[in-house]
């Protein structure tokens, strides 16, 4: 009952004219880690945000659908679109970043989860015990250098404004992690960086070729490596 796409199903449903006793059974096949910092659960909940709209005939809009998927999560509403985007806000209000080159990633895996909000949790307490006085703390800013090396596809300059705020919360938990981390860039990665929340590391790469390299050296040395390629498309309907 608590996973997402039951919430996103028992919501659609609500707001359609399908009769109370009509059922709907889904099933989640699961690609990514569980708690791995990669929004698995929120692609779910989009996909069955347009499932359950479909199934119950609710014939809610596009705008209607991203405002549910905001309401559900950060992440839900850039799982609904996919491709390139900016978020602003709490991370639900996306511009569409256009004509972005591919790249390439190594994803490396780990058999635990990581709870979301301990790592915020550990974040705030790391700043803290700097000083650091969470009103004072700069605003986000977009990053149009980030944005232009990823529309011209110069990939040196993508890996060094790569960043994740939330990296060094997830290794104070998890410091192990920085072995496969360092394992990767000893591979010849161009940029390392925990996806998320982690546990799950990104390895940026200057090639398909490479990336498809580093992954078989990476599980050739007993890690849960996989080359992938974006931007990836959001969820859509199939038959």
């Amino acid at each position: 009952e608590n996973n997402l796409v039951v919430k996103v199903a028992k919501q659609i449903k609500a707001l359609s004219p399908m009769p109370e006793a009509l059922k709907l059974q889904i099933g989640i096949d699961k690609h990514v880690p569980v708690a791995g910092g990669m929004g698995g659960g929120s692609a779910d909940a989009a996909a069955a945000l347009l499932v359950s709209n479909a199934l119950f005939r609710a014939e809610l809009g596009t705008e209607q659908l991203h405002e549910i998927a905001a309401g559900l999560g950060a992440d839900v509403p850039f799982a609904l679109t996919g491709g390139v985007a900016i978020g602003t806000g709490n991370g639900d209000r996306l511009t569409a970043v256009e004509n972005v080159k591919p790249i390439h990633l190594v994803i490396i895996g780990d058999q635990g989860g990581l709870s979301t909000p301990l790592v915020y949790q550990r974040l705030d307490a790391l700043r803290a015990a700097r000083g650091e006085d969470p009103k004072q703390i700069a605003e986000p800013r977009v990053n149009h250098e980030l944005v232009r090396a990823l529309q011209s596809g110069n990939v040196y300059e993508i890996a060094e404004h790569l960043h994740n705020d939330l990296e060094e919360a997830t290794l104070s938990l998890r410091p192990d992690l920085e072995t496969r981390m360092i394992a990767a860039r000893q591979l010849g990665a161009l940029k390392v960086m925990v996806s998320g929340s982690g546990p799950t590391i990104l390895a940026f790469c200057g090639s398909e070729a490479a990336a498809k390299e580093i992954a078989e050296k990476l599980v050739k040395l007993d890690y849960q490596a996989q080359a992938v390629s974006g931007p990836a498309i959001g969820a859509e309907l199939i038959d």
